[in-house]
């Protein structure tokens, strides 16, 4: 029994082989193999739609079937198959394009964000309320301007810069990104503790070296105020 159930799981993992089974067909088995991968393919086209936009078929189905042979899953639920997708591109040695891991996960955060549990919303009162960083709020920073690549734009270096990208759910239930720079990234950053506004505020100017004074107390309270009402932040 250990042999046939051994030699089976070897069938659905190597989709590009097939030992012979007693009491199982091979074309039956074959039924297996699809099954087994066109409900993985399926899930991650899904998950991916511009990675596997800008794939060749053969390149899109060479990582599937690695990932099918090759990667042991932790865990049994089918939504977690895209972020396991992402750990085993990130262990491969050499990927078709530099970006495609980065690619990846930015495309499998938008999944983790439309399910991450959300705070009850209150409406602001003043500045010296404490706020924290919606549960279903993050912060990325990637070499490459993940949120702009496409078919058309296929970067092989990425820029001098690093992108900052803020992405959350509004209050409409939509999962939303952004691009911000390196003040508003860490900014929301802090309030993973939750702190008043000014503290706050006072705490990312002391981390980038930046003066803390009235001008810039003023254009933090606003962009916090602005975070608030776009479910980024929410009230402790």
């Amino acid at each position: 029994m250990f042999d046939t159930m051994s030699d089976f799981a070897h069938n659905i993992r190597n989709q590009s082989t097939l030992k012979s089974i007693v009491n199982v067909h091979d074309n039956r088995m074959q039924i297996y193999q699809e099954l087994i991968y066109n409900n993985i393919n399926s899930i991650l086209k899904r998950a991916f739609p511009v990675s596997f936009s800008i794939l060749t078929s053969s390149q899109w189905h060479k990582l599937v079937k690695g990932f099918i042979k090759d990667h042991s899953a932790t865990s049994p639920y089918f939504y977690h198959i895209p972020k396991q997708f992402v750990d085993y591109l990130n262990g491969l040695p050499k990927l078709s394009f530099p970006f495609l891991v980065e690619l990846m996960h930015y495309e499998w955060i938008e999944l983790e964000v439309e399910i991450s549990p959300d705070y009850q919303p209150k409406e602001i009162i003043d500045n010296k309320d404490t706020l924290i960083r919606n549960t279903s709020t993050r912060v990325l920073i990637y070499q490459f301007p993940v949120h702009q690549i496409c078919r058309n734009y296929l970067p092989l270096n990425p820029p001098l810069n690093p992108t900052f990208l803020i992405v959350y759910r509004n209050y409409d239930f939509k999962v939303c990104f952004m691009e911000v720079n390196l003040l508003s990234a860490r900014l929301v950053e802090v309030f993973e503790s939750g702190f008043n506004i000014d503290t706050a505020l006072k705490i990312t100017a002391d981390n980038l070296l930046l003066t803390f004074n009235d001008d810039f107390v003023i254009a933090g309270r606003a962009l916090c105020e602005s975070f608030l009402r776009k479910n980024i932040l929410t009230h402790l």
